[in-house]
């Protein structure tokens, strides 16, 4: 297989299924891809770096194409990497907050 075929098709099968787990169909991400057009929900992702899955209610969630043209799964403006890092600190600042 090409290998730049592959740089293509991993990510967005990934995002696929990312988006098929938070209930969106085939057509509706085809065409989130196809438009780059936002759409709202439920954002839930799980991360392996924190071992936690997070969710997000009433969350923007986008198919975006970086500088190299590869699919990019972005909430809220943020790629899903960075947002899962951005809902781990919300955790822990929530937990230190409620300890005080």
């Amino acid at each position: 297989m090409d290998k730049t075929l592959l740089q293509w098709l991993l990510p967005i099968l990934n995002i696929r299924l990312m988006l098929r787990k938070m209930g969106f169909s085939d057509d509706r991400i085809a065409e989130m891809y196809r438009t780059e057009t936002p759409l709202r929900g439920t954002a839930k992702a799980y991360s392996g770096l924190y071992k936690r899955e997070f969710t997000e209610e009433d969350s923007e969630i986008r198919i975006i194409k970086d500088e190299k043209k590869r699919p990019l799964l972005t909430i809220n403006g943020l790629p899903i990497t960075d947002w899962c890092e951005q809902k781990w600190k919300q955790l822990i600042n929530r937990n230190r907050s409620q300890r005080l």
